[in-house]
């Protein structure tokens, strides 16, 4: 998901693999959003507004890098999750 914003209204959205958020504003207003695997939140941000979170795996506020040989890294991000 990147860039733009997107709004649950109350809805559910149900990722069932990794997310990857560098995007500007995503938010829950009374909805849910699951994700079956890991949460990788690089930049934006992610506002619950009387919401549901459910991360099945890691949720990291970081970006992530992957080499050459397939190890993936981690490192500071500018993302913001708020709990309102």
């Amino acid at each position: 998901l990147k860039d733009g914003t997107l709004d649950l209204n109350g809805k559910t959205l149900t990722v069932t693999g990794d997310l990857i958020y560098s995007g500007d504003t995503l938010t829950l207003n009374g909805g849910t959003l699951v994700v079956k695997g890991d949460l990788i939140h690089a930049d934006g941000d992610l506002t619950v507004t009387g919401g549901t979170l459910v991360v099945e795996g890691d949720y990291r506020i970081q970006r992530a890098s992957t080499d050459d040989q397939g190890t993936t890294t981690y490192s500071y991000s500018s993302g913001r999750l708020n709990m309102t």
